[in-house]
């Protein structure tokens, strides 16, 4: 099959490598379509937290926003069945361990990562992947499924905060992640407010509606409120935790740059801290459930910038550096 390969950093090729098929408990998936997200740049640049520490190595298949179509099950497929249209977790656990068994994988110390730690991705013809982390999407649009994995997350994140409803959430950092937990917010009754230094992403934070603040010194707030910090940025955190109120809760989501943090500001001003990677396993049935009745329209608060897999090596260091801000890069494989 053919592949996007990330040979070292900055190098990334499409490649011919073997056809997987699945074991015991997996599926053989026809990939459909990716999503590109910030993850898949840190990869190819060489920054991410796992190729620092030694944990992910190159070669590897990058990509774990998907969404296919099942071609094959093997053994026990949890009523999976070729022919269904489908999307998966990113963070597969062993599914033994007391954090497996307490639902939450990304704490499990053996996990393994699509397309990010010990396991191939999606930028590719074809992926395996255990059944149990498969969800059937029954959508037409691979555009849609591609959101399927990042708004996991993000509905994960805003769970984090506790309820929302009524409240005013804080979103520092406006990528898709960001902009996808904004909206989840909104739908559950917060009113949303939401900053990054790209003022051209103010568009989909207002469309899926929220209201764009350029400095957070210019909100008044006095009573507590409920932040998510999901720029990356070591100056986007110390930026937001410098103004949200005393009492407020925040949440970090995603992989940040290393960096010092205030303690003091924390413990000081009664700040609650807490983060997270990866998505609730039993948060992913709501999420389908609200893409396909279209209560969440990321193609409607997004643009788009569709790719097929021979551009990527060349997509890739343009989305690095800023090119594509404001669009949300899809890798359409087949169909």
């Amino acid at each position: 099959m053919r592949a996007v390969v990330l040979t070292g950093p900055e190098q990334a090729a499409v490649r011919t490598v073997p056809d997987p098929w699945p074991g015991e408990g997996e599926v053989l998936v026809a990939v459909e379509a990716v999503g590109i997200c910030g993850t898949d740049l840190e990869l190819w640049h060489g920054t991410m937290n796992y190729v620092r520490e030694g944990r992910s190595t190159y070669p590897l298949i990058p990509g774990h926003e998907w969404t296919g179509t099942i071609m094959a099950v093997g053994g026990s497929s949890q009523g999976l069945r070729p022919g269904m249209r489908v999307v998966g977790e990113t963070v597969i656990g062993c599914g033994t361990c007391r954090f497996c068994r307490a639902r939450t994988p990304a704490l499990c110390p053996q996990r393994q990562e699509v397309g990010i730690l010990g396991r191939p991705g999606a930028l590719a013809e074809f992926l395996v992947v255990p059944a149990r982390t498969v969800h059937v999407l029954p959508v037409d649009r691979a555009d849609i499924g591609v959101f399927a994995e990042p708004l996991a997350v993000a509905a994960t994140a805003v769970g984090r905060l506790g309820r929302v409803g009524g409240r005013d959430v804080w979103v520092q950092g406006l990528g898709t992640l960001g902009t996808l937990a904004a909206g989840w917010a909104v739908l559950h009754g917060a009113r949303v407010f939401g900053s990054d230094i790209r003022d051209g992403r103010r568009t989909a934070l207002e469309r899926a509606g929220g209201q764009f603040v350029a400095d957070w010194g210019s909100l008044a707030a006095e009573e507590p409120v409920l932040a998510l910090e999901a720029s990356g940025s070591p100056a986007g955190l110390a930026d937001l935790l410098r103004h949200v109120p005393p009492g407020s809760r925040v949440c970090l989501v995603g992989l940040p740059a290393p960096h010092r943090l205030d303690i003091a500001q924390v413990a000081f001003r009664h700040l609650e801290l807490t983060g997270l990677i990866g998505s609730d396993p039993d948060l992913w049935g709501t999420v389908g459930d609200y893409l396909v009745r279209g209560l969440v329209a990321p193609t409607d608060w997004i643009a788009l910038e569709v790719v097929s897999l021979d551009d990527i090596p060349d997509v890739l260091p343009r989305a690095a550096a800023g090119e594509l801000t404001g669009k949300k890069v899809i890798c359409r494989i087949r169909g």
